[in-house]
């Protein structure tokens, strides 16, 4: 019974320690979210060539017109932060069919045997 309640006090007192972050890592998170919050109207793309719903890119030159399987999802996680965080009732109603749209795409191009793309290029 000792030991249980050693365990234990030590897992609450090492959760605390990890629930404080450093004052340099919370200012960086702030300025993230400030440029992110800024810029993320460019992740949204317009249906274009092969894509036929729009679709969100990273936010790269180099992605701008190419559907990625992970990136657009791990794009659409930091998105959907952002606007929780900082945006509108609008800008969330904004990002919707392009957040919707590349589940759409990428079902367009899904073989009857279930392959689905890694990416989609227009």
């Amino acid at each position: 019974m000792k030991k249980i309640l050693i365990v234990i006090a030590l897992i609450l007192s090492s959760a605390a320690s990890f629930a404080q972050l450093p004052d340099s890592i919370a200012e960086n998170i702030k300025i993230i979210k400030k440029y992110v919050f800024a810029d993320y109207k460019q992740m949204l793309k317009q249906p274009e060539g092969a894509l036929l719903y729009p679709y969100i890119t990273p936010g790269s030159h180099s992605y701008a017109t190419v559907l990625w399987d992970w990136d657009s999802w791990l794009s659409d996680i930091a998105l959907r932060q952002i606007l929780q965080d900082e945006g509108t009732a609008a800008d969330k109603r904004e990002a919707l069919p392009h957040e919707q749209g590349c589940v759409l795409n990428y079902l367009a191009y899904t073989g009857t045997d279930g392959y689905m793309p890694m990416v989609v290029d227009k």
